[in-house]
């Protein structure tokens, strides 16, 4: 049998129907058809994406294998450099060191090996906030953030701390938390670490017998941190041998603003739609390259419109164009 085969597909939808055909290539009768509904991958209540449950944990187990690589890494480099005993029962014995103790004591006094080692590692445990978010991001997390940071910057001023290590070791002596926890009202930056370990590095080098490419070395074992992984564009629609090109790109996004306001209409009641008029379409233009994002109530007002009159591409959960 001849049969001809078409297919609606959706986000969350396939429609199907078969027709039957004669030698000629015409239809004769219909065969059978039907849907096939099926999840579109979002939570039904909030429309979150599904793998937001395997991502997040997947994220916290990769953070938590690097950590642990990076501690042990960090232990047989002090271990070849003797900061730390080679064997197991000897280091246990060095959990009983203060670090804060010693990180505090390691700017004015010569520490023995063994204690610089301690310090040191203790550096490693927690090494304070470095955002890697190069745009968007949670901006009410990173602001919280941002506030907890500078009021370390104030505490350690008024505390007469040279260091993070010497602050915390000034609250643990008055029997305050020094972990960065809700309520504490502080926050440490990566900057607070490296600069502890510099000024550390100052004050022990001519204390000690490492080199120069030594404490190079213990200091990208400690701080150092991948760059995040380039996200690949995609191939182009009109030339598959070619790449995308990045969104940020001025190019990319002044096509963008060119691509919406062509498809920008205005809809006017007990009237057709209309497109742009070239003038207009070049105020909007204009507007939209200036200026991060544009309302659709100031084009109507840039535009001399009435509150009557909406746009196309205007409505509940749209309230501007980027």
């Amino acid at each position: 049998m001849l049969y001809r085969l078409g297919l609606d597909v959706g986000t969350n939808s396939l429609g199907w129907w078969i027709w039957a055909e004669d030698d000629s290539g015409l239809v004769i009768r219909a065969v059978d058809g039907g849907v096939r509904i099926f999840g579109d991958g979002r939570n039904p209540k909030d429309k979150s994406s599904l793998a937001t449950k395997r991502r997040v944990p997947r994220g916290a187990r990769r953070t938590r294998d690097r950590y642990l690589k990076r501690r042990a890494r960090l232990m047989g480099d002090l271990v070849d450099l003797g900061l730390m005993p080679a064997d197991q029962p000897a280091r246990k014995k060095l959990e009983g060191l203060d670090p804060y103790f010693l990180r505090g004591k390691a700017l004015d006094a010569a520490l023995r090996p063994h204690e610089l080692g301690r310090a040191l590692f203790h550096l490693n445990q927690r090494r304070g906030f470095k955002s890697n978010r190069k745009v968007g991001g949670d901006e009410k997390e990173e602001g919280v953030i941002r506030k907890g940071i500078s009021q370390l910057d104030e505490a350690m001023q008024q505390a007469e701390a040279r260091t993070l290590g010497e602050y915390l070791y000034l609250r643990r002596q008055k029997r305050q938390g020094t972990r960065a926890r809700t309520g504490a009202g502080f926050y440490a930056d990566r900057r607070h670490y490296a600069d502890e370990f510099a000024k550390i590095r100052e004050a022990q080098a001519p204390h000690q017998t490492l080199k120069d490419a030594d404490w190079d070395r213990l200091e990208d074992r400690i701080f150092f941190q991948r760059d995040l992984k380039p996200v690949d564009p995609g191939r182009c629609t009109f030339c598959p041998t070619e790449e995308r090109a990045p969104l940020a790109l001025p190019i990319s996004q002044r096509f963008r603003i060119l691509q919406e306001t062509a498809n920008l209409e205005i809809i006017t009641p007990g009237e057709s739609d209309r497109p742009l008029s070239p003038n207009e379409r070049k105020t909007v233009i204009r507007l939209l390259l200036n200026q991060k994002k544009v309302d659709f109530n100031r084009m109507r007002k840039e535009l001399d419109l009435s509150r009557s009159q909406k746009f196309n591409l205007e409505s509940s959960k749209r309230k501007f164009l980027k």
